[in-house]
């Protein structure tokens, strides 16, 4: 149905973080609207390998071209560091195939990587009678993060990895022909590291075991609460502090351009950007509307189903979170992955109708604390 195409630009909206753990406050996404999800498939053995630029590149490149279709439409996206998760309308899903086609083709020739691509009916997900519900926080006028609730997107995942179905009906990919170009406009990659303003920077994953909505409610709720008394509040454990930033951040231009094939950058608008982005660097960064954007609009906490978060703070306070949590994984109650380092890293920002930039820990913080939680849940299978 037609109205549905703007259905997350109406999405009523919170303002603070912690109430992503009222699910009563969640609505499901309607029937005719998709789940788009890429994926660079060995991405964690390319991350250790020292490629995890390329391989974040690859997953924001399908992101971008894809919310560049109908900018009128908000697209609700996960964004994983290796892969990214979005939601949308029917009006767009034949553009969404002409991106991730082309977005497999750049992948495999400028990187040698394999591009896992698939698009699936929301109402697939439903008739398996799996729960997939989203609500949304308002950052700031330009920037709203989705949060998502049920295993819906876990259960889309296995459709596509072929541990549940078969994985031929929903992947996308040859011998498929896109009949449009994918624009990149809008996208920077800078990959700036950012020093730990405290000891490091920690990359968090924490999954409830329990399915249901009401029981997981009140282990985030304990799980926040854990966070803030061995870490402090939410506002001291920004990865991305003010005074940390470097006043050049070191953007690919030249490669972005290329990739993206926007004339516009390259003839007469470029020297002009220069300098500006020169005037902008001299700035002291209070007074830097960039760096600023880069702290007020960055994802340094997010819910896809499992709490993610990129913090600053102090080894002895995160051992004890540590501690705190391995009582609760003994208990049944979660999962959870840690990966510490000095650096947060900014590494790509997206930013025309909206602006987001998007945060993880240098050295590919997500994918490594996801790789411990994935080896708990294995031992427990």
């Amino acid at each position: 149905m037609a109205t549905s195409t703007y259905f997350y630009n109406r999405l009523p909206h919170f303002r603070h973080f912690e109430k992503f753990t009222n699910f009563h406050s969640y609505h499901p996404l309607p029937e005719d609207w998709y789940v788009v999800m890429t994926d660079v498939v060995n991405s964690t053995q390319a991350i250790e390998a020292g490629q995890y630029k390329e391989v974040n590149i690859v997953a924001v490149l399908a992101l971008t071209a894809i919310k560049n279709i109908d900018r009128s439409i908000q697209i609700p996206f996960l964004f994983g560091g290796d892969g990214v998760t979005m939601f949308v309308p029917p009006s767009i899903v034949g553009a969404v195939k002409d991106v991730l086609v082309a977005n497999q083709r750049l992948a495999k020739d400028t990187f040698d990587f394999h591009l896992r691509c698939g698009v699936i009916p929301i109402r697939v997900l439903y008739q398996a009678e799996q729960v997939l519900k989203v609500a949304k926080q308002r950052i700031a006028a330009r920037y709203e993060q989705v949060f998502v609730a049920g295993d819906g997107i876990d259960y889309a995942e296995n459709l596509l990895k072929g541990k549940q179905g078969n994985p031929s009906t929903y992947l996308v990919g040859e011998p498929y022909e896109p009949q449009m170009p994918p624009d990149f406009t809008g996208l920077l990659c800078p990959f700036s590291p950012v020093l730990a303003s405290k000891d490091e920077i920690l990359s968090l994953i924490v999954k409830a075991r329990d399915p249901d909505l009401g029981i997981q409610s009140k282990i985030y709720s304990n799980v926040l609460t854990l966070i803030r008394q061995e870490l402090g509040e939410f506002r001291n454990l920004h990865p991305v502090m003010l005074s940390q930033l470097r006043p050049n951040r070191n953007v690919d231009h030249i490669r972005l351009m290329q990739m993206a094939n926007v004339r516009i950058w390259k003839t007469a608008f470029q020297p002009l950007l220069k300098v500006f982005l020169s005037i902008l660097n001299r700035l002291p960064n209070r007074l830097n509307p960039v760096n600023r954007m880069s702290v007020l609009l960055s994802d340094y906490k997010k819910f896809d189903g499992a709490l993610k978060m990129t913090l600053a703070c102090q080894q002895p306070q995160r051992e004890k979170l540590r501690a705190s949590l391995e009582m609760l994984r003994q208990q049944g109650q979660i999962f959870y992955g840690t990966h510490t380092t000095q650096y947060a890293l900014i590494t790509c920002s997206i930013g025309l109708r909206e602006e987001v930039h998007l945060i993880d820990a240098a050295d590919g913080g997500y994918a490594l604390a996801a790789k411990e939680l994935k080896a708990q849940v294995k031992g427990e299978s």
